[in-house]
């Protein structure tokens, strides 16, 4: 990742979503310290650089509640799974499958 970074500039897309990648792989290896790192960053970088109601974003913080669900901060990850049905449903056209998704996440969280 590095090598893109210095290539192509923290802010190019293939930058962002490789970041992306390297957390998710960190979070199904169990280093959820670097995921959740990585996965924050990933998401100030979509924001930044897509807006905060992309798609990209919208499924980045998806991710994102997921890490913090997996290390116990599940207060962190309702508020923004809350945050992301919101925008999904406010931006996305009706059923579409993120917004599915997410609200599903959110109703098994809240139901826990």
């Amino acid at each position: 990742m590095l090598g893109l970074e210095r290539v192509l500039g923290p802010d190019h897309l293939d930058t962002i979503a490789a970041r992306g990648n390297l957390a998710s792989a960190y979070h199904s290896a169990g280093k959820m310290a670097s995921a959740v790192q990585l996965y924050e960053a990933t998401c100030d970088s979509y924001q930044r650089v897509l807006g905060p109601d992309h798609p990209d974003t919208l499924a980045r913080s998806a991710n994102l509640s997921s890490a913090y669900y997996s290390v116990g901060r599940l207060t962190d990850s309702l508020t923004l799974l809350r945050d992301t049905v919101s925008r999904c449903e406010r931006v996305l056209p009706p059923g579409d499958p993120l917004t599915v998704a997410v609200r599903t996440s959110l109703t098994n969280l809240a139901g826990t």
